[in-house]
Parts: C-alpha cells; structure tokens; sequence
C-alpha cells in the first residue's frame, strides 16, 4: 500500500512538473509573440491592446520644375495593434535660395515657398522584426506662393523686403514605401520613397505638374511601438 502511494504521489507530480512546464512555455511563446525585436537593446514588450504612439523629424529631397528642394517636417500618431497608424504629417520647402525661377510676372523673378500636410496612415509588414517594410499613406492640403525680393539699394544691401505674386492651396495625396529598423525599443530609423500628386495645381506660369514628383525621405521615430 505504501509503495502505491509514493508511485501515485510521484505520477501527480510528474503530471503537475510536464502542466506547468507546459504552461510556462505556452506564456513564453505568446510573450515573444509580442516582443518587439531590437538591434541594440534586446527585445521590448508592448501590450498590443492598447494603442503605441510616436512622433518624429523627417527629411525630404525632392524637384519643383526641374530644381532641388529639401523639405523639412515632422509627423506622428498613434500605433494600433503594431501594425496600423494613424497621425498627421507636414513638411515645408527650406532651401528657397535655390527655388529662383525667372520672369514670373513679366520680366519679374521669384522664389517659390510652399509646404503640405495631413492625415497620414502607415501599414507596416512584420513589424516586430528588427528590419521591416512600411507602406505610408498622406491625405491633405498645402499652400506655395512665388515671392519677389525687392533690395535696399539706398543703403548698398543686399537685404530687402518680399512681396507675394501670387499663392494658391491645393490636394495633394502621396503614398510610398519605407525601410525601416528598430535601433532601440524606443527610437527607429526609417527611409524610403514616396510621389507626391497634386492634380489641377495652378500658378501663374507655371505647369500643372510641377509640384508632383518622386521624393526621397528618411527620418526617425521616437515613442513606444
């Protein structure tokens, strides 16, 4: 009778050891299941039932009627379920030095400005993978203007003061796909490739495609992913 009783107490045992075994090893798979991968900083959890967030700089290169410009901006929103964001987007033309276009009005010369923005929805594939792939979306609106530059001749400088030609407000919507890596649980580097399409854009002597174009971006993104 004794040594049944050790032989069941030792089977329970055993069934109780392979249970919990079993069961910890379930919750470790689901728990790597929503590790988010890293390069430097091991993995990083995130409940996936409450939304993520980030915000971040961008930088754009990009052509307005055959010249250079780069576009500064920012984005952010909020992350759903890992995969899916939502947030708003913007970026303005910084170079204006270099966007001089001649006899605008007339025989007059002037700098284009202009910058867009809006909503801006983000599909990333495999994102708890260290390296992924993303596939963003912006909808909005923006405004360009040509700028006169009139000089202070009576004082020999090269300063003077800016009077608006003329300026519009367009659509604009750009889709595209990006590279990005997950340097650390809180920061990623992205870069990628976009086309901006602006149908109808009208400005005086100017054509109706000259502000679409391919661009080429990269920024970074710091929040909790």
């Amino acid at each position: 009778m004794k040594r049944y009783l050790i032989l069941t107490i030792m089977l329970l045992a055993a069934h109780g050891f392979i249970f919990a075994q079993d069961t910890t090893g379930k919750q470790s798979i689901q728990t790597n299941n929503d590790e988010v991968q890293t390069l430097f900083s091991g993995k990083s959890h995130h409940n996936k039932r409450l939304p993520g967030w980030y915000v971040g700089p961008t930088a754009t290169y990009t052509q307005f009627g055959g010249k250079s410009a780069f576009m500064p901006g920012i984005e952010g929103g909020l992350i759903i379920n890992h995969f899916f964001s939502i947030g708003l987007a913007g970026s303005i033309t910084a170079n204006v030095n270099n966007l001089y276009y001649q006899n605008v009005q007339d025989t007059m010369n002037a700098y284009f400005v202009g910058g867009y923005g809006g909503v801006r929805m983000e599909f990333t594939v495999f994102p708890k993978f260290p390296v992924h792939f993303s596939f963003p979306l912006l909808i909005g609106g923006g405004s360009s203007a040509y700028l006169h530059k009139y000089n202070n001749l009576h004082n020999g400088s090269n300063n003077g003061d800016y009077e608006v030609i003329e300026w519009n407000t367009f659509f604009v919507l750009e889709p595209g796909i990006r590279a990005e890596v997950n340097i650390l649980k809180f920061m990623r580097f992205w870069i990628g490739g976009t086309y901006r399409w602006v149908p109808n854009y009208q400005l005086m002597k100017t054509s109706g495609d000259f502000m679409s174009n391919f661009n080429i971006s990269a920024g970074l993104k710091f929040g909790k992913f």
